[in-house]
Formats: structure tokens, C-alpha cells, sequence
């Protein structure tokens, strides 16, 4: 029970600080977030512009 608790402990410290990368990992690009709030801004007007449309049918 104590050896699992310790086996966890080090999985869970090795996967946060990825200490020994395997080789599929992916490394997060720089600017990552400024290009989700960039992506996520375009479908926001997207959807804005289409909500504003189908509202002008009905409301005038």
C-alpha cells in the first residue's frame, strides 16, 4: 500500500515536471494562447454575425 502511494507520487511528480520525456510528447508552442484567443475571437464574430442575421428576420 505505502509502495503504490510512493509509485504515484513519482508518476504524478514525473508528469508534471516531465522529467524523462517519452518521445511522442508534443511541446507546447510559444504564443499557443495568444493564437487560441485569436481563433476563439474569429468564432465568436462568427457566430455574432450569424446570430445578427437570423435576428434581423424576425425583429427587422
Amino acid at each position: 500500500m505505502k509502495l503504490d502511494f510512493f509509485k504515484n507520487l513519482i508518476a504524478g511528480a514525473r508528469s508534471a515536471l516531465i522529467i524523462f520525456p517519452a518521445d511522442d510528447y508534443i511541446y507546447p508552442d510559444r504564443n499557443g494562447f495568444r493564437r487560441d484567443a485569436d481563433k476563439l475571437s474569429g468564432d465568436v464574430k462568427v457566430v455574432a454575425k450569424d446570430m445578427r442575421k437570423t435576428l434581423s428576420k424576425y425583429h427587422g
